[in-house]
């Protein structure tokens, strides 16, 4: 199965959603079918890209928590970014994406690139290209933002805080993008 994830950042040490990604396309690339060949071919779209695989990556594979607490007690040393073998890696560099252009610009040439490749499933954990499995790891951002206003000590504050989240182009983007990926995407996975 051709399968395709996307990201912006295809980076371990970044976050969650990041670390999982790396993790997923690691499994799935490593997953065989019954005569032993490769079942999946896997694809990463990101805008930036430092898969770290640490030195103890594969003495920790289904080992104990013990040795889990020493794959993350000895993290990678300088130059020890190694791409998985079977990921193949699409870098879609261009303008930064701190701002709502950036972010949509990145969403565009990540959409064009997945056409290019025609895979079975897309599985997007970004807003900018939702695919068709989205996949919102930190949460809605409507919610959030809703949060960050209510969270505020004054009505003041409050006000304030809307008020900037509003005059934000990122901001905006991002709510008008997840409104579209909420819509568009065949599946959804939320966070629990």
């Amino acid at each position: 199965m051709k399968l395709v994830l996307i990201i912006e950042h295809f980076n371990a040490t970044r976050g969650g959603a990041e670390h999982f990604t790396v993790w997923l396309a690691e499994q799935l690339a490593r997953r065989t079918d019954a005569a032993g060949g490769v079942k999946h071919e896997v694809h990463v779209i990101c805008h930036e890209l430092a898969a770290q695989v640490n030195r103890y990556r594969q003495a920790t594979q289904r080992a104990s928590h013990d040795a889990d607490r020493s794959h993350q007690a000895h993290p990678p040393l300088p130059g020890e970014h190694v791409l998985p073998d079977g990921i193949r890696v699409h870098r879609m560099q261009g303008m930064r994406l701190n701002s709502g252009l950036g972010f949509r610009r990145f969403g565009r040439r990540a959409a064009q690139c997945a056409r290019d490749l025609a895979p079975d499933v897309i599985h997007s954990m970004t807003v900018a290209y939702p695919g068709d499995l989205y996949h919102a790891h930190a949460g809605i951002y409507a919610a959030i933002q809703a949060q960050a206003v209510a969270s505020r000590d004054t009505a003041t504050s409050a006000k304030w805080k809307q008020l900037m989240l509003q005059l934000s182009l990122k901001q905006r983007t991002l709510i008008a993008l997840e409104r579209r990926a909420l819509t568009a995407s065949r599946f959804f996975m939320g966070v629990p």
